[in-house]
């Protein structure tokens, strides 16, 4: 049932359906990564972890959420859709091999 509430949208968009393949495994992946961090930071009490103190705890969280907010600001174009002259995206260009960016007046 969940997964065909989640494939109706899909049915009504007049784009490319192949994405619904997709979500469900983004949601977990978001979903473990928080389980994880919240074992391994917040609830490691074997002797085989490093006792953390609350400033420790309060710093790996900080850093994290820190990572994925420029995370989401760095690949924000590319996840909302570019718009506007393409020589502002040259830096979107990650990869040699992706032509998000192409100057063709430099070759």
């Amino acid at each position: 049932m969940t997964q065909n509430t989640h494939y109706a949208p899909f049915l009504f968009m007049g784009r490319v359906t192949y994405l619904h393949h997709y979500f469900p495994a983004l949601w977990f992946s978001i979903l473990m990564f928080g389980l994880i961090v919240d074992h391994f930071i917040f609830k490691a009490k074997t002797s085989r972890f490093i006792r953390l103190t609350k400033l420790n705890k309060i710093a790996i969280c900080s850093t994290l959420c820190v990572a994925i907010m420029l995370t989401g600001i760095w690949f924000k174009d590319c996840a909302w859709g570019i718009s506007g002259p393409i020589h502002l995206y040259k830096y979107c260009q990650w990869r040699k091999s992706w032509s998000i960016y192409d100057d063709h007046t430099t070759k």
